[in-house]
């Protein structure tokens, strides 16, 4: 390939990056007892709400239709589709600098399948969402599916929904625009400068400097919890007291923020997907306040001097700790209920 066709296709796989950093997609709903409206926003590695709380409303509203509960950690696509665009990136940055053409074909075709690929993946995900409902769902309408459009609006019942590519997924058109260019830039009989061994290793050592910024700003992981800032993942009060929040992180390094170990708890027993695909569960031991420690390895008391946030008397402690006056529970049984 000639200088044109090389930086062409470098900026093509730029792009793939870009599209780790802005969502793919967005659906809003909007309905009178929403008049600002609602919606999802779809990462290549998560799926957030448009504000705040839209995920856990949009959760309570399927449930009384019957869809199931949109689990961001329980969704495969969203660990997979961030390697994979990162593998292609380093493909592309790869081809450019070695300025081979039958590099680029491959990096094309591949783009391409894996394109129709995610579409046809998110349709038959949206497909089993409004379909597949569950048959004692507080309301039912005979005949009636829930499945959001792939792209375009939609009426279901009183909600008008609304789905449209996101920055992310505009980047990747972009990045296949911008690799048909280089392709048709290619002159025939120009030779290509052959990059020397120097330039090569510096392209692979930028590339995977690059490829590290952007998967550190997609994992969270384990963070000190902002006391009087962070929102409880289940019961959305302020996180207030240090002597009791905790956290849960998953695999993909998402960290969620819990005001109490009785709402960490809760959260484990509603939402099984979050505990099976957690990589560390952390509560702060009453005795040492804003230090987190592992929950498995920690006894919990409940007694009446224990006044915790959700009101169960309880609070994690060492498990050298065996105080008079208070029942102490493992984390094996603590979800028994209060008289474990």
């Amino acid at each position: 390939m000639n200088t044109r066709s090389r930086l062409l296709f470098a900026a093509a796989s730029l792009t793939l990056l870009l599209a780790l950093l802005f969502p793919l997609w967005t659906i809003s709903l909007s309905a009178p007892q929403y008049p600002e409206g609602i919606g999802l926003k779809i990462w290549a590695h998560q799926i957030t709400g448009q504000r705040e709380q839209d995920l856990h409303n949009i959760n309570g509203l399927n449930h009384y239709i019957g869809m199931k509960t949109i689990v961001p950690d329980s969704i495969p696509e969203l660990r997979i589709l961030p390697v994979a665009l990162a593998g292609m990136a380093a493909l592309g940055f790869l081809g450019a600098w070695l300025g081979r053409r039958w590099l680029l074909g491959l990096w094309l075709g591949l783009l391409l399948a894996g394109g129709s690929a995610s579409l046809v993946d998110f349709w038959l995900w949206e497909y089993d969402y409004g379909h597949n409902l569950d048959p004692s769902a507080a309301i039912q309408v005979p005949g009636m599916t829930y499945q959001p459009p792939l792209i375009g609006t939609r009426q279901l019942l009183n909600m008008r929904t609304t789905a449209l590519p996101g920055l992310g997924a505009l980047s990747l058109g972009l990045g296949l625009g911008l690799g048909v260019a280089a392709w048709t830039a290619f002159r025939p009989g120009q030779p290509a400068p052959r990059p020397r061994p120097n330039q090569v290793r510096t392209a692979l050592v930028a590339g995977l400097l690059l490829l590290g910024v952007v998967g550190v700003s997609c994992q969270a992981g384990v963070r000190e919890i902002r006391y009087r800032q962070d929102t409880c993942a289940r019961c959305r009060m302020i996180v207030m007291d240090p002597r009791y929040g905790c956290e849960l992180v998953t695999r993909r390094g998402k960290a969620l923020i819990f005001d109490s170990v009785e709402c960490l708890a809760a959260h484990t027993l509603e939402v099984p997907d979050d505990a099976r695909e957690s990589r560390v569960l952390l509560v702060t031991h009453h005795a040492r306040p804003a230090r987190l420690a592992a929950a498995d390895s920690s006894l919990y008391l409940r007694c009446a001097e224990l006044p915790s946030p959700m009101g169960w008397a309880s609070a994690p402690a060492p498990t050298a700790t065996r105080p008079r006056n208070c029942a102490v529970c493992t984390a094996a049984n603590y979800s028994a209920g209060p008289r474990c």
